[in-house]
C-alpha cells in the first residue's frame, strides 16, 4: 500500500528540484480557470444589467410615433410634420382591446433656472398615466392629477438628476423653478432609475400636457403630440392591441391601402428580444474565449509532464 506521508514528501521534493517548471504548470491551469470564471461573471453582469433596464423601461409597451409620409410625390423627412394627436389618443383609449394605460406625449429640450442655477434638460408633456407605463414612482410630493391637465397647470414632477442640479440639498417641493421664461411650482419627485446606456433616466421633467403646449412649447401645428404610449393588460394582448391601433390610426388618419403610414408602432418586447439576443451572442462569445484559454492552459500542463516522464 502506497504510504501517503511518502508520496506527499516525494511530490515536495519534485517541486523544489524544477521549481520552474511547476510554476509554469500551475500559471497555465491558474490562467484558464481565471479567465473562465471572469468571461462567465462578464456576461452575467451584463445579462442582469439588460434584464435591470428592460424593467426601468416599462412592460407591454407600444410606441407611436410619427412617420415620414409623401407629399407631392416627394418622401418628406422624420419628423418633418406630426401626424399624431390628442384625438388619437382619446380613440385609442376608447377603442383598442386589450389596454391598460394611455398616453400621450411631446417633449423638448429646455433650458430649466432656479435662483443662480441653470441647467438643461429634456421636458416631457404628458398625462398621469405615463408614469405608470413608463414604472416612474414619486419619491417625495406627489405627481399628477387630472385637474392638472384640465386646467393646464404650472406644475412639475422633477428626476433625481434635475433636483440635484437645480437645488442641490435644498427640499424641491413647494419651489418655483423656470422651465424657459415660464415659471413652475415643484410638486414632486421621482426616484432615481439610473442610466440605460448612454440615457439618464432622471434627468427630464413632467409637466401637464395642455400646460405644454399653450404655454411651454409653442407648435405651428396646434393638438399634435410627439408620441403616443401604451400599456398593454398582459403580454399576449400585446399583438392585438397593436393590430386595433394600427386599424384606428389608418381610419382616423384617411391612409388608403397602398398609401405610406404616416405613423409607425414599435413594440418594446421585440426590442427586448433583440437585447437579449446580442446578450446571448456575447456570452457566447466570453465563453468560447475563456474556454481557448483553460484549453491553452491544459496543454501547456501535458507538455511539462510529458518533459517530466521522458526524463525519468
Amino acid at each position: 500500500m502506497i504510504d501517503f506521508k511518502s508520496t506527499l514528501k516525494m511530490a515536495i521534493v519534485s517541486l523544489k528540484i524544477n521549481k520552474m517548471r511547476s510554476m509554469l504548470t500551475s500559471l497555465g491551469i491558474i490562467i484558464g480557470v481565471s479567465a473562465v470564471i471572469i468571461m462567465l461573471a462578464v456576461g452575467t453582469g451584463a445579462s442582469e444589467k439588460v434584464k435591470k433596464d428592460m424593467e426601468s423601461m416599462g412592460s407591454n409597451l407600444l410606441t407611436i410615433r410619427s412617420a415620414s409620409a409623401k407629399s407631392g410625390g416627394v418622401r418628406m423627412g422624420m419628423g418633418t410634420r406630426p401626424t399624431l394627436t390628442l384625438k388619437d389618443a382619446a380613440a385609442i383609449e376608447k377603442n383598442a382591446r386589450g389596454i391598460s394605460a394611455v398616453s400621450p406625449v411631446s417633449s423638448e429640450a429646455k433650458q430649466l433656472m432656479f435662483g443662480n442655477q441653470n441647467w438643461s434638460s429634456t421636458v416631457y408633456g404628458t398625462t398621469p398615466e405615463y408614469f405608470y407605463i413608463k414604472n416612474y414612482e414619486v419619491e417625495s410630493g406627489r405627481g399628477f392629477v387630472p385637474e392638472d391637465i384640465k386646467n393646464s397647470a404650472k406644475v412639475s414632477v422633477i428626476g433625481s438628476t434635475v433636483a440635484t442640479e437645480l437645488f442641490g440639498d435644498l427640499d424641491p417641493i413647494g419651489k418655483i423653478m423656470r422651465v424657459g421664461n415660464v415659471p413652475f411650482k415643484v410638486i414632486g419627485t421621482l426616484k432615481s432609475k439610473g442610466s440605460m446606456g448612454p440615457m439618464d433616466q432622471d434627468d427630464l421633467i413632467f409637466i401637464p400636457i395642455t400646460t405644454a403646449q399653450k404655454k411651454v412649447f409653442g407648435t405651428d401645428f396646434p393638438g399634435t403630440v410627439s408620441m403616443i404610449v401604451v400599456k398593454g393588460s398582459d403580454p399576449e394582448n400585446v399583438t392585438t392591441a397593436e393590430q386595433d391601433i394600427e386599424e384606428i390610426l389608418t381610419a382616423r388618419h384617411h391612409i388608403g391601402k397602398n398609401q405610406v403610414k404616416d405613423f409607425e408602432i414599435r413594440n418594446s418586447a421585440e426590442f427586448q428580444e433583440k437585447m437579449k439576443s446580442t446578450v446571448q451572442t456575447f456570452a457566447i462569445l466570453l465563453a468560447s474565449i475563456a474556454s481557448v484559454s483553460l484549453l491553452v492552459g491544459g496543454i501547456g500542463i501535458m507538455n511539462i509532464m510529458l518533459v517530466s516522464v521522458t526524463e525519468r
